[in-house]
């Protein structure tokens, strides 16, 4: 990415007391990007938000807008806008009342406010709700008109924190379409907070995983969940397994690890001594089941714990000797009607197996 990033933070850092809530974070956020702070409870998120918004002084570090620095700027003077969990809506207040509230305290003219409600409400299709009182809509609609009245004064960027938990599951899944199709209409930069690994994984340009205070990974969510840089990203992304071993060679990047009884291969561009202590994680959708499992690199026996119907696909636990308890997912169906996880039943032995290339090797236990 080129040019001067709309937001950049640079080692921002809160404490509370003895407590450290955001340490030495870092990030650059280029124009019209979608960011997602994702993380636990607790990992400093929405304290770095707060950061950003100017709710909250860092104790350390600072922040600038387009290369200005704007660290000690009030919110007001920052103008970005603001989307929460709870919509913030006045209740005394109409649709339209709602959306031109920051129009009206910028002082714009009245012609000019009413044409930009009209606008923006449009844009998130609730043209014909201006005169309904926010408790005369659903869910959906009152974090819509919270969007239309964030956008409608055009700031210089959008900050949501946690804006969908409170929807279902449904109502959730068309939200995060428009505010995906808003970010790229608009060219407007957005970062969002959530815990939601599957949300931040599906809206965002790149992601921030945060992790007791510290930026642990930022990248693109393919890079994040491939190439995990630490055990707790590659557990916090969706399902793994984890072992650990010692290497015992390497040639070229593939590297040979004991663990238990077991030799396995795995790649690494990193060069490491034998002996040295690995930790080997892989994704339960790389891992073949049965006859297809006799041709990988990898191939070990197990016992067939426990079988899972998902719908899509079949979740198998079986219990490999040296290794312990291993996750594998497979699809459902079959084009030949069987085979894979469907022809295995609980107590059965089963073979598992995986390419070099499938596990991500972690030189840390």
């Amino acid at each position: 990415m080129n040019g001067t990033p709309a937001l950049s933070a640079r080692n921002l850092t809160k404490r509370y007391g003895p407590v450290v809530a955001v340490d030495d974070f870092s990030a650059d956020i280029q124009p019209g990007e979608f960011l997602t702070l994702l993380g636990p409870s607790g990992s400093g998120k929405s304290t770095v938000l707060s950061m950003i918004a100017g709710f909250s002084a860092p104790d350390a570090g600072r922040l600038h807008l387009r290369g200005q620095d704007i660290t000690a700027w009030g919110p007001e003077k920052r103008a970005f806008g603001m989307v929460y969990q709870g919509y913030a809506l006045f209740p005394h207040m109409t649709v339209a009342q709602n959306v031109a509230f920051g129009l009206r305290m910028r002082g714009r003219p009245k012609a000019q406010i009413a044409e930009r409600v009209r606008t923006v409400l449009a844009r998130v299709r609730l043209d014909g709700f201006e005169d309904r009182l926010p408790r005369q809509l659903s869910g959906g609609q009152q974090q819509r008109v919270a969007l239309a009245r964030a956008i409608a004064f055009e700031p210089n960027l959008l900050l949501l924190d946690e804006p969908l938990s409170a929807l279902d599951r449904q109502l959730r899944s068309e939200v995060q379409r428009e505010l995906r199709e808003l970010n790229r209409d608009l060219g407007l930069t957005f970062i969002f907070v959530t815990h939601d690994q599957d949300e931040a994984m599906s809206l965002s340009d790149r992601v921030a995983v945060m992790n007791n205070g510290r930026l642990a990974q930022i990248g693109t969510p393919a890079d994040l969940y491939e190439r995990p840089a630490n055990r707790f990203i590659a557990g916090f992304l969706g399902q793994s397994n984890f072992f650990s071993g010692d290497v015992e060679e390497q040639r070229g990047d593939e590297v040979a690890v004991r663990v238990g009884g077991l030799r396995l291969l795995a790649i690494s561009p990193e060069r490491l001594q034998a002996g040295t202590e690995v930790t080997l994680t892989l994704r339960p959708e790389r891992i073949a089941v049965g006859d297809a499992a006799r041709s990988c690199a990898n191939v070990v026996e197990g016992m067939l714990r426990s079988r899972t119907y998902l719908g899509s696909s079949i979740a198998i636990e079986a219990e490999v000797e040296g290794i312990g308890l291993l996750l594998s997912t497979a699809a459902a169906w079959a084009p030949d009607g069987g085979g894979g996880a469907t022809a295995f039943g609980e107590g059965q032995p089963v073979a598992l197996g995986w390419s070099a290339h499938a596990a991500t090797l972690l030189s840390e236990r």
